[in-house]
Order: C-alpha cells, then sequence, then structure tokens
C-alpha cells in the first residue's frame, strides 16, 4: 500500500556517482516524441519495479508555491481523473505490490513494486496514481499526513533545512521539502493544481523499469498519454552556493546539533569531479570518524559536509572547532595513500548497490532528470573512479574547505562561530 516516506537528502558519499548497472546488463533508453524519457534494464530477477519521477521538488517552487511540493507528494495515492485512488490501491494490493511515494528539492519519485508477471497492470496503475486530480475533498484528507510529517521531522532533518538557508539563502534551494510549521493548513487547490500542471508533465518526467521489458513498456507509455505534456512549462531557476552563512536556532534540548558542509561538485557538471566528490567525501568520513560526512550534488551546485549530535557542556565548542577545522584544512589529508583507499571503497558502494532493483530504478530516473541525463554502468564509474588523480580529489576537497556554511540547533550557545574557528 502506499507508503509516506519521510523527505530528506540521502547522504550517502556514494550518492554522488550514478547509480547504474553491470555493463552485462542490457540498459535501454529512449526519448518519446511527448517528451517523456523511458529506460529499462533487466536484472533477471522476479520482482520488477517501476519508478516515475517529475522534476517537481521544492526547488522549483516559487515564493508563494511554499509546500506544494509536499502536499503533492502527499496527494500522491490519491483519486485520478480516470479512477478512484482507493480502488488503485487495493487493486495494488492485490498483487502484491509496494508503492512509494517520496520527494526532495529536486525531485518527486512515485514508485512500485510487483511480481514482473504483472507488468502491463503495474504500469497502469503507476501511471495513473501518478496523475491526482488534487480536488479540495482529496487535499483536505492529507492534512493529518501533512501535519505528522512536519512534527515527526528528525533533528537531522531541521538542521539541514538550517544549513540549506544558509548556503543557498532565498536561492531554491534553500527552500524546505516540507510545509513549514505553520504553513500545514488548507491550501488553495486551483493554485496545487496549476503547479502539478506545470511539473506533472511528460517533458519533466522520466520512467524507469527494472526487470520490465523495454518494449513493452515504451509502448505503453507512448500509446496511452496518462502523462500529458507540457503546456505551461516553467523554467528551472538557478540556485548559486554563498557560503560563510550561518542559521542557529535556539531549542528546548540539553544537547546539540550542527551540520557544517562547503560547496561540492553539482550533478551538471563534469562527472569526473562528481567522482571525485564521492571520493572525497570517503576521505572526509575517516578524517571526521566522530560525524556523520554528506555529499549532496543538486543540478546547479552541491554540498559536501559533515554532521554532528553531541551533549552539549564544557568541552563541546571545543569539540566542534576542532572538526570544522579538521574539514577547512581537509585537503592536507589527500594523499596517494588515502585516495587509493578511498577509491576501493568508492567503487564498492556503487557496485553493491547495483542490483538492488528497486533502489536502482529510483536513482536511475533521478540521474535521467539530471542536467547531463547520462546513465553509466557500474564498470564504467568504476574506471571513472580508477581514474582520478590525488590532484583530482584535493581540487574537490580544497573547494568545500573554502566557504563554509552553518546550520545549528538546540544549545547553540555551545557552537563556535565559522569565523572563530
Amino acid at each position: 500500500m502506499l507508503s509516506r516516506l519521510s523527505v530528506r537528502a540521502q547522504s550517502s558519499a556514494a550518492a554522488a556517482a550514478p547509480n547504474t548497472l553491470a555493463s552485462a546488463f542490457d540498459l535501454r533508453s529512449s526519448r518519446l516524441t511527448s517528451g517523456l524519457s523511458v529506460s529499462s534494464v533487466d536484472l533477471n530477477q522476479p520482482i520488477a519495479h517501476l519508478a516515475i519521477a517529475f522534476r517537481a521538488g521544492s526547488r522549483h517552487q516559487s515564493a508563494t508555491e511554499a509546500g506544494f511540493a509536499h502536499r503533492l507528494r502527499n496527494a500522491l495515492g490519491g483519486d485520478s481523473r480516470r479512477a478512484k485512488g482507493l480502488t488503485m490501491l487495493w487493486q495494488a494490493g492485490a498483487i502484491g505490490a509496494n508503492v512509494h511515494a517520496t520527494a526532495d528539492r529536486e525531485n518527486i519519485i512515485l514508485s512500485m513494486s510487483f511480481p514482473r508477471s504483472q507488468a502491463s497492470l503495474g504500469a497502469s496503475l503507476l501511471s495513473e496514481l501518478a496523475q491526482p486530480s488534487l480536488e479540495a475533498w482529496e487535499l483536505e484528507d492529507s492534512l493529518d499526513t501533512i501535519k505528522s510529517d512536519v512534527a515527526h521531522l528528525s533533528t537531522y532533518e531541521r538542521v539541514s533545512q538550517l544549513l540549506h538557508e544558509a548556503a543557498f539563502r532565498n536561492g531554491p534551494l534553500g527552500q524546505s521539502p516540507l510545509c513549514g510549521p505553520h504553513n500545514t493548513g488548507s491550501v488553495n487547490y486551483r493554485k496545487l493544481q496549476d503547479y502539478a500542471a506545470s511539473r506533472l508533465v511528460a517533458s519533466e518526467c522520466a520512467v524507469v523499469g527494472v526487470n520490465v521489458d523495454h518494449g513493452e513498456l515504451q509502448s505503453f507509455f507512448a500509446e496511452r498519454a496518462f502523462i500529458q505534456e507540457n503546456k505551461n512549462r516553467k523554467e528551472q531557476a538557478s540556485s548559486s552556493y554563498h557560503g560563510h552563512g550561518e542559521s542557529r536556532r535556539e531549542g528546548c534540548s540539553t544537547g546539540v546539533a550542527v551540520a557544517v558542509a562547503g560547496e561540492g561538485p553539482s550533478l551538471g557538471g563534469d562527472a569526473k569531479r562528481l567522482a571525485a566528490g564521492a571520493v572525497a567525501a570517503t576521505i572526509a568520513q575517516k578524517v571526521l570518524s566522530s560525524s556523520s560526512v554528506f555529499y549532496q550534488p543538486y543540478s546547479d551546485s552541491g554540498l559536501l559536509g559533515f554532521y554532528v549530535e553531541s551533549v552539549a557542556d564544557g568541552t563541546t565548542a571545543a569539540k566542534i572547532k576542532d572538526s570544522i577545522n579538521k574539514f577547512k584544512t581537509l585537503e592536507t589529508s589527500v594523499d596517494e595513500s588515502a585516495v587509493q583507499g578511498a577509491k576501493a571503497a568508492t567503487k564498492v558502494a556503487i557496485l553493491t548497490k547495483a542490483d538492488k532493483g528497486a533502489e536502482l530504478a529510483s536513482s536511475l530516473a533521478s540521474s535521467v532528470l539530471s542536467p547531463s541525463r547520462d546513465l553509466h554502468s557500474p564498470s564504467d564509474v568504476a574506471a571513472l573512479v580508477d581514474s582520478l588523480s590525488v590532484n583530482d580529489v584535493k581540487e574537490v576537497a580544497r573547494l568545500a574547505g573554502a566557504r563554509l556554511s552553518l546550520g545549528a540547533l538546540g544549545s547553540i550557545r555551545h557552537v563556535p562561530y565559522l569565523d572563530e574557528c
């Protein structure tokens, strides 16, 4: 049945590299006349996975559309203009399918897993579920889920939002993927319908099937215009990394949570730099062993940094300052030995995820919607990682440590300012 996963940025060090397929697999991709991208691969597994992704994340919202991506994600699974949501979810359950909806700053992804013999029905159901009618009563029914999502935000998610505000200021990437605490009530459904009409369209969409025949998948979406062609396309606004910013929020906790990051390679840049970002993150995790290192690339920018939670006491400020200084000088930890070890770990992470169909479908869909639209096999990505030099990784580490941003929540008096480090 429909599962509402929490909205958060993925923080795996391997997330930057294209999460793709072994070269022995037949990775196929085509673009329909409507602008819809259709890709598939067969892993010879009994369970099929479909993912439909739209460029409809929070970065695409205008200032008056705050929270629309969150509301749209939670509306998936409701009525479409052709069928009742309850009936479709019942049919999905009848074939043993699992349906998941996720959203982040870039994309909204609706995915389904089911027996591969049910591919035709699965595609039909998922394409309908991906086109919600967004009527007023449907949105009212989802209000409780909106409020629950906001109320149950993790500390990491709250601090991550503060970091993005500090790093991107009022830019599109500074917008939260969730509704704000004071923005969880009713919304003008016609405005949300307009937002959906401009984003849930073929030219902003990618469909990926794992263990699904490519010809059948292509024919289905070519013959059945469930996903409409774009009539009200909005251009994506750029979001530059600013740095030197801090966003702090006092909390009632006796602890403190801090996220610090610098600029990382973007999805729109050179693929080799993306691979270098993943390797640099692996090295940073070894240097900052008591912290959680993350690397989140976006279409036109990226963040490479670390997150730490601590009980607030007399030693907290010194520990945080030490971590910040280690990250600022990460470049000095990049040598031949460190790079070779990090390259090996990065390749293992990529290849390990290559045969996980559900993750693969969503990851490939996001890759198709990235500016480069490139799909690579794991062997290609591994070769790219192998080709990295020490200087390639040093350059990424130097950029990340040059202009830091900070987000902090809790007992913020124990958090030093960046200009004190």
